[in-house]
C-alpha cells in the first residue's frame, strides 16, 4: 500500500461466514408436545414437561427435567440432543459435545444429530473432526442442505477452497432460494478473486433478502474494485440504511467516497465510523489518510499515532505514519516505521533469502535489491556511492532497463543482475533492500549536505544526437515536458498536456515530450487546436529505453515535468528539472520545500488548491520565458 492507499480491511469487516446455527428452533424440530395421559408413566410425564419447558423458552426448568431424565438413564436421543443444546447455548462445549455424542450413540442414523456435533466441534476449534461430522451427516441424507453448507464454510476455514465450493454450490442446487449459501459461495469467490461470478451471487443473496446488510457491503467492495464507485457508493449507503449503528458500514462508504475524491464526506462517514466504534484502529488510520490528502498532515499525524495506541503492531498505520515524519524531516522515527513495510498484510517480499540483513558493522559480500518502481529505484540509487565503500564486493539486482545507465555511473566493480533474474545465495553474504538504505545512510538533515549534483550519466553519444535533432535557428532554449503518469494511484499528480502547455508555451522555446506511452493523439489535438509544436523523437521509446530517455533528457536545457520516472532521472542527471507538485505530494519532496534534498537540480511548483494548477504554471511561465 502507498502512502496513498487506504486500508480496506475494518475491525469485523472480514467477509462475513455465517452458519447454520445450533439454535433452539432447530432443537424443535425434536419436541413433541401433547397431552400426557393419566396411565402414562412418570418416566414420560418428565420428558414430556422437559420439552413443553424447552418449547416456550423456559430454559432454566428444561435443564431441571433435562437433568432428572439423564441421572434417570434416560435412552430418548431427543433428551440428550435437546440438553446438548441448552449446554452450547451457555457456552458449556464439553458437555454439550458428550451429550450430543450420547444421542448418536443412541441413535446413531439421525443426520441432524450429526449436524448439530458438527457445529459444536467447530466452535471448540475441531475443524477436522466437524468436517467428519458433516459428511456424516451428509452421507445418512445426501440432500441435507444445511449439512453441505456448513461442511462448505469448515473447508473454507481449512483452506480447500475447491471442496467448499463444491459444497456450497451442492447447498444452493438442493435448496435454490438459501439466501446465505448464495452469500457465502459469494464470499469464496471474491477470496479467490472471480469478481463477476462474486458479485452475481451478492445480487441474488440481496434479491432474496433485500435488507441484506452484509450482502449490500460486500457488492459494494466489489464494485469499488471493479471501479464503479458510483454504484459502490449506492451499495454502501443502502447497507448503511439498513443498519445504521454498523461502524464497519461507515468506515467502507469513507473508503469509496475517499476513492471518489468526496474527501470530506470520506471524513465525515469515518468519523461517523469512530463515534459508533472509539477503538476502531483502522478507522483511525484511514481517517488519517483522508486528512492527509486534505492537507491536514498534523491531525493525520494524531490518528496515525491513536490507530497505533490502539493496536501497537499495526503495520499500515505505521507505514502511513513514516510518509508524514519523513516529510517533516524527522528521519531517525520516520525510517524507523518505514520498516513495517515488511509487516502489511498483502505485500509480498521480493527476495526470498536466509542471509542477515547487512549494516554497517559488517563489510563482505552485499546483494542490493529493488522492492518498487523505477522512480523510487533511482530515488534510492542516489546512495550506491556511499554503500559501495563499505563493502567488499557489491551485487545490485535492478529493472534491466537502469542497468546500462547504471554502469555508466557508478564504481565499475559493481555487478549488476536483472531483478527477475534468480540470485544463488552462494554469491553473497549479506542483503539489504534499496528502501532500507536511507536508515544507514540518510538519518539527519545534515546527511543530506553531500550529496552529488549530479548522480547518473547519460550516454554522450546519443545526447549529441538528440541535442541535433532539436535544435533550431528559432529556438533559443530546449525544454522537455512529461505530464502524465501511467500509475492510477497517482492519477491526481497528472495533468492535461493541453493544460499544460496552454499556460507555459513560448515560441522561443522547443518543446520536446518526454512523456512515455502512446501520447501522439494528444499532441496533434493541441497542434491542431493551438497550433503548439511539440517535437518528439519517433525511434525512442521513453518507457523501454530508459538509457536513451536519460539521453533525450540530457540533451534538454531543462524539463518540465509532473512527479513520475522523468523527474527522477532528471534529477539524478543534474539537469535544470521544474517538477510540478499536487497538495498531496510524495514524501521526499518535504511539505514546503523548494528545492530537492535528494536530487538538488530539482525545483518544486506546488498546488495551493487541490485541483488547481494554475498558480504553479504561471510561477513556471515566468521562470522560463526568454
Amino acid at each position: 500500500m502507498t502512502d496513498n492507499e487506504i486500508d480496506h480491511k475494518q475491525e469485523g469487516s472480514e467477509v462475513k461466514t455465517i452458519t447454520v446455527p445450533f439454535s433452539l428452533g432447530r432443537i424443535k424440530e425434536n419436541i413433541n408436545i401433547r397431552t400426557i395421559p393419566p396411565s402414562t408413566s412418570s418416566k414420560e410425564q418428565i420428558i414430556n414437561q422437559a420439552f413443553k419447558f424447552h418449547s416456550q423458552g423456559n430454559i432454566l426448568e428444561a435443564k431441571k427435567y433435562y437433568q432428572i431424565l439423564i441421572n434417570q438413564e434416560c435412552n430418548d436421543h431427543r433428551v440428550f440432543s435437546n440438553y446438548g443444546a441448552i449446554l452450547k447455548g451457555l457456552g458449556k462445549l464439553k458437555e454439550a459435545e458428550l451429550m450430543t455424542l450420547k444421542a448418536i450413540e443412541i441413535n446413531p442414523n439421525f443426520a441432524m444429530e450429526h449436524l448439530n456435533l458438527g457445529t459444536i466441534l467447530k466452535e471448540l476449534g475441531n475443524l477436522k473432526e466437524a468436517e467428519i461430522s458433516y459428511r456424516k451427516a451428509i452421507e445418512i441424507k445426501p440432500n441435507f442442505t444445511e449439512a453441505y453448507y456448513n461442511l462448505g464454510t469448515i473447508l473454507k476455514e481449512l483452506g480447500d477452497l475447491k471442496e467448499a465450493e463444491i459444497s456450497y454450490r451442492k447447498a444452493i442446487e438442493i435448496k435454490p432460494d438459501f439466501t446465505d449459501a448464495h452469500y457465502n459461495l459469494g464470499n469464496l469467490l471474491l477470496d479467490k478473486g472471480n469478481l463477476e461470478e462474486a458479485e452475481s451471487l451478492y445480487r441474488k443473496a440481496i434479491e432474496l433478502k433485500p435488507n441484506y446488510a452484509e450482502a449490500h457491503l460486500n457488492l459494494g467492495t466489489i464494485l469499488k474494485d471493479k471501479g464503479n464507485l458510483e454504484e459502490a457508493e449506492l451499495s454502501c449507503r443502502k447497507a448503511i440504511e439498513i443498519k445504521p449503528d454498523s461502524a464497519e458500514l461507515y468506515s467502507n462508504l469513507g473508503i469509496v467516497l475517499k476513492d471518489l475524491g468526496k474527501l470530506k464526506e470520506a471524513e465525515l462517514s469515518t468519523r461517523k465510523a469512530i463515534e459508533i466504534e472509539p477503538n476502531s484502529a483502522s478507522a483511525y488510520s484511514n481517517l488519517g489518510i483522508i486528512l492527509k490528502e486534505l492537507g491536514n498532515s498534523q491531525e493525520a499525524e494524531t490518528f496515525f499515532r491513536k490507530a497505533i495506541e490502539i493496536k501497537p503492531d499495526y503495520a499500515d498505520a505505521h507505514y502511513n505514519l513514516s510518509f508524514i515524519l519523513l516529510k517533516k524531516k524527522n528521519f531517525k522515527e520516520g525510517w524507523i516505521r518505514y520498516e513495517s513495510r515488511w509487516e502489511r498484510e498483502g505485500l509480498i517480499k521480493l527476495l526470498s533469502t536466509s542471509k542477515p540483513e547487512w549494516d554497517l558493522k559488517n563489510r563482505g559480500r552485499v546483494l542490493l535489491w529493488p522492492e518498487q518502481g523505477l522512480g523510487d529505484t533511482v530515488l534510492f540509487s542516489s546512495l550506491i556511492p556511499e554503500l559501495v565503500k563499505k563493502v567488499d564486493q557489491l551485487i545490485v539486482m535492478t529493472d534491466k532497463r537502469l542497468i546500462p545507465l547504471f554502469k555508466r555511473s557508478f564504481f565499475n566493480k559493481i555487478t549488476y543482475i536483472d531483478r527477475n533474474d534468480f540470485v544463488d545465495e552462494y554469491v553473497y553474504d549479506y542483503q539489504i533492500p534499496m528502501g532500507s538504505l536511507p536508515k544507514i545512510f540518510r538519518p539527519s538533515n545534515e546527511s543530506f549536505k553531500e550529496v552529488p549534483q549530479k548522480l547518473l550519466k547519460a550516454d554522450e553519444a546519443k545526447t549529441q544526437k538528440y541535442r541535433k535533432k532539436l535544435i533550431a535557428n528559432n529556438h533559443k532554449k530546449i525544454v522537455g515536458i512529461s505530464w502524465n503518469t501511467t500509475n492510477k494511484k497517482y492519477a491526481k499528480s497528472a495533468i492535461y498536456l493541453e493544460e499544460l502547455i496552454s499556460v507555459i508555451y513560448s515560441s522561443n522555446i522547443r518543446f520536446v515530450s518526454l512523456q512515455y506511452g502512446d501520447v501522439k493523439e494528444e499532441i496533434y489535438n493541441v497542434k491542431l487546436k493551438h497550433g503548439f509544436e511539440i517535437f518528439e523523437i519517433d525511434e525512442l521509446d521513453n518507457f523501454y529505453d530508459i538509457d536513451g530517455l536519460a539521453a533525450l533528457i540530457n540533451a534538454c536545457d531543462e524539463i518540465i515535468t509532473i512527479d513520475n520516472i522523468t523527474a527522477q532521472l532528471a534529477g539524478a542527471l543534474g539537469v535544470s528539472t521544474k517538477v510540478i507538485l499536487d497538495t498531496n505530494s510524495y514524501w521526499p519532496h518535504g511539505f514546503d520545500d523548494k528545492q530537492s534534498c535528494w536530487f538538488p537540480s530539482i525545483k518544486f511548483f506546488r498546488q495551493t488548491k487541490r485541483d488547481e494548477w494554475s498558480e504553479p504554471l504561471l510561477e513556471i511561465k515566468n521562470e522560463i520565458i526568454i
